[in-house]
């Protein structure tokens, strides 16, 4: 829920990436985060940045958007299809 009481869908990233760092997130949890709107299935939703939660925070993205669980590839182009 937003602080206007409205509930709007957070994508973080995949299971396992989100499995294997030391924050965790439950259903009720209150977080905040920074990130981009975007309309999926004609719905209001985040594709975040960074999360905090309580004094701990998650970087996802780099200021490009590109997720760090693609950090492996690091030095190669990232190339996406349309």
């Amino acid at each position: 829920k937003t602080e206007a009481k409205e509930n709007t869908m957070v994508h973080l990233g995949p299971e396992w990436y989100l499995n294997n760092k030391d924050i965790q997130f439950s259903a009720g949890d209150v977080i905040k985060v920074k990130g981009s709107k975007v309309t999926y299935e004609n719905k209001a939703a985040i594709i975040a940045m960074t999360v905090w939660k309580g004094d701990s925070h998650l970087d996802l993205r780099n200021d490009k958007g590109y997720p760090k669980w693609n950090g492996w590839k690091k030095g190669q182009k990232n190339k996406r299809t349309k």
